[in-house]
């Protein structure tokens, strides 16, 4: 038998004497799987066997491998665990999974493989998902890349051309846009801003701007003649207010 350490996932097993003689159910499971290349016959269930133990008492054997049966749906489904035993009193540690579906054995990938089996998938399914889009958008960005350049960019006169036959014929016609996939592609957008809308950005406050200081108000030049006292007048004006007025 194969060693049952090595990565089998790619290998399925199946004993089609023993399913027509025997047939499985969650008593002879164990022997059926026992016959495959993912069984290690120097696991604690051969010592069971030899000893005449039950399978209940293979913490007794520790330490070693055992082969339980975790889980069963007969006829159809089965699950056997793989673990190891460290010491009789000790909790035993799952190191792989198998399931038997329908007679045929097969090992469960881990889940590390799984996940990223998953992420492939769906990383393929969005590739293809947007060359599908940028194939239905291609019409629609041709004919509006030719429209902007017929708006912006005036038609040089051509001297190699001697008809506008010959201009027409060099011009690439835009491709024909298929009304079924440009409603295919309008649902989809409408979906997919109708599930995520787009952020609508606040318009920013106006600024105020700071009112201009008004100027200090002047002494009239009669009061600064006459003495009189003003408030906003400069110190000069202070000396001029001890002068003797003048008549």
């Amino acid at each position: 038998m194969g060693d049952s350490g090595l990565d089998l996932t790619h290998t399925s097993w199946r004993d089609d004497l023993w399913l027509q003689a025997y047939g499985i159910s969650p008593l002879n499971i164990l022997d059926y799987f026992s016959l495959s290349p993912f069984y290690d016959k120097n696991c604690s269930n051969e010592g069971a066997k030899q000893q005449g133990l039950e399978l209940t008492q293979l913490a007794i054997l520790a330490p070693g491998i055992e082969y339980v049966l975790r889980d069963a749906q007969p006829p159809h489904l089965f699950v056997i665990c793989r673990q190891h035993r460290a010491a009789p009193s000790a909790p035993a540690a799952p190191q792989a999974v198998y399931y038997v579906l329908d007679g045929t054995v097969y090992q469960a990938p881990a889940l590390h493989a799984a996940l990223t089996n998953r992420m492939a998938r769906c990383r393929f399914s969005m590739q293809a998902a947007f060359t599908a889009m940028q194939e239905d958008l291609h019409p629609c960005i041709a004919a509006l890349e030719l429209s902007r350049a017929g708006a912006s960019d005036p038609v040089e006169p051509r001297h190699d051309a001697t008809s506008p036959t010959d201009l027409a014929q060099d011009t690439p016609a835009p491709r024909a846009i298929d009304p079924e996939r440009a409603s295919k592609l309008e649902a989809s957008l409408r979906t997919v801003l109708a599930r995520y809308p787009l952020p609508v950005l606040a318009a920013p406050a106006p600024e105020q701007a700071n009112p201009p200081a008004e100027p200090a108000a002047e002494a009239p030049v009669a009061d600064l003649v006459r003495g009189a006292p003003a408030a906003t007048a400069p110190a000069s004006s202070h000396a001029a207010s001890h002068q003797p007025p003048v008549e």
